[in-house]
């Protein structure tokens, strides 16, 4: 039992001895006060720039004829003879169909239904021998070779569009150009909304008659200021940009301090957002950094702007 306390000692004391070895080697290599400069945390800028912006306006649109004309049923009958089915190529005062009065007065004389327009027949009412009253619509027919489009839009977004704009028109992968050719000075108190009309400039054959798009515009033209979403900081209900003081003696250093800046922003265009005030052109925006960023700190620019000659020369 000796044997063993005494052989327990030894090994304790024996790892004592080795750990006040190991351990001061290990913290010799750790110094005790890191250079100020190793301490900077650095960022990646984005600088800002004027660029033309506008913003995007979609609506859905219905191709549909330039001319089309419903032919009613002049009188009281049933049809006799349809004369150009679904689909045929008509000429204006063409006969269409032609039916039996059933009024004594004309003595039951049939009555020629014709087309008043050049164009296709788009739709059939009737079949042989319907009866139809007077006034019943009997046919459509539709002018196949011009369209128009028209779209509706709110009241605040009608001051932004005008006659003569121009926008595109898509529907399945197509894109074609469009132009506005008049505006409704009337808002429709039951929808708030007003009719513009709108014609291609050159309309594609592959665009058939009767489908549904959409008609999208850039209006409200303007230079503006885009950042980065990831930019932008969100304290409460205000918003603020990180910039990066470039206005150093010299130019070419990458030590540099950091500033906050509430800023107003704007509407989102993708990745980015439109900032209307808080910032100016050539502002250094920061867009990433390796940690926490104080106040007024200093940070190493990863990616500094390239310097012109001219200012490297005004500087020395």
């Amino acid at each position: 039992m000796i044997m063993i306390t005494t052989s327990l000692a030894r090994t304790t004391a024996l790892s004592i001895v080795l750990l006040a070895i190991i351990l001061p080697s290990h913290s010799a290599t750790v110094p005790k006060n890191l250079p100020k400069d190793m301490k900077l945390k650095s960022v990646f800028i984005e600088e800002a720039k004027f660029q033309q912006i506008a913003d995007s306006y979609i609506y859905p649109s219905m191709v549909r004829p330039l001319m089309e004309s419903k032919i009613l049923s002049e009188d009281q009958g049933f049809i006799k003879k349809i004369i150009t089915p679904l689909g045929s190529t008509v000429k204006k005062n063409q006969v269409l169909a032609t039916m039996k009065r059933l009024d004594p007065i004309y003595k039951f004389r049939a009555l020629k239904l014709m087309s008043p327009i050049d164009g296709v027949v788009s739709k059939v009412f009737i079949r042989q021998g319907t009866n139809v009253a007077k006034g019943d619509p009997v046919f459509i027919v539709t002018s196949p070779h011009q369209s128009r489009l028209s779209i509706e839009v709110s009241a605040k977004e009608k001051g932004l569009l005008m006659r003569g704009d121009k926008g595109l028109f898509t529907w399945n992968g197509i894109e074609t150009p469009v132009s506005i050719t008049g505006v409704s000075p009337v808002i429709d108190p039951a929808t708030g909304t007003a009719t513009i009309e709108l014609d291609f400039v050159k309309k594609p054959k592959s665009i058939p008659l009767g489908v549904l798009g959409q008609v999208s515009f850039k209006a409200n033209k303007r230079n503006g200021l885009l950042v980065k979403a990831d930019a932008i900081v969100y304290v409460g209900n205000k918003t603020y940009i990180r910039i990066v003081d470039n206005k150093a003696k010299e130019p070419h250093t990458q030590k540099r301090s950091i500033k906050k800046v509430e800023v107003k922003v704007g509407k989102s265009y993708g990745q980015r957002i439109e900032v209307s005030a808080g910032i100016q052109n050539s502002d250094w925006v920061v867009i990433r950094s390796s940690g926490f960023l104080k106040e007024g700190a200093n940070v190493e620019v990863k990616n500094p702007p390239k310097v012109k000659e001219s200012y490297k020369e005004e500087a020395h």
